[in-house]
């Protein structure tokens, strides 16, 4: 003989479904807030940021780039995926990229998750009043312990690990629109030196 099952039996599993969809809702859109993402520059006076592409895990906000004095602004949401990593990482080799405190042994791998990745062309002005022109930059924020770091790689920079600097120099000088700046990390996780290299 079938047992009916008592409605008011039906409406509780109903409503305990109901509830964990809601649940699962709910963490599915938490973190997804935006964050004002920073990272500075100093050594430099003045940055501009043309990012031509921004790439970032699914389902997290992204409203837009700007800069203010050495500190680059990124309106942005936090959670670590493969996409955007792929996206810093593609055409370069590790010698390419520099990241601030990065898991030991530090330079053995890209990185391989990111929050996101901002791409474009960085201008650099320095005490000197000289702009450099910086192509293909890409600064990727990533997570390590219990903080946010940061990345940033370029085809034309290339990373000294002896002495911590990333050099970044292009065939044509600064004068020309090109870039000759040196990298090295800073105080925190999110800031970079930058000083100008003046050979023509």
């Amino acid at each position: 003989e079938v047992c009916p099952i008592p409605l008011t039996m039906i409406f509780s599993i109903s409503g305990l479904v109901s509830a964990a969809v809601l649940a699962s809702s709910l963490g599915n859109t938490a973190g997804a807030e935006i964050h004002d993402n920073t990272v500075s520059f100093p050594g430099s006076t003045a940055l501009h940021f043309n990012v031509s592409h921004f790439g970032i895990t699914g389902g997290q906000p992204y409203k837009g780039t700007t800069t203010q004095g050495n500190v680059v602004h990124i309106q942005a949401g936090r959670k670590g995926s493969a996409g955007p990593a792929a996206d810093f990482g593609a055409g370069l080799d590790l010698l390419n990229v520099l990241g601030l405190d990065t898991a030991w042994p530090h330079l053995t791998q890209l990185p391989k998750d990111l929050n996101f990745v901002a791409i474009g062309t960085l201008s650099i002005t320095f005490p000197s009043n000289t702009t450099h022109t910086c192509q293909d930059i890409r600064l990727g924020q990533g997570h390590h312990g219990f903080d946010n770091n940061w990345w940033i790689g370029s085809k034309d920079c290339i990373s000294v690990p002896e002495t911590h600097q990333f050099n970044c120099k292009t065939l044509d000088p600064p004068s020309k629109g090109g870039c000759r700046v040196t990298i090295s990390p800073g105080n925190s996780d999110h800031e970079f030196e930058v000083r100008e290299d003046m050979s023509e």
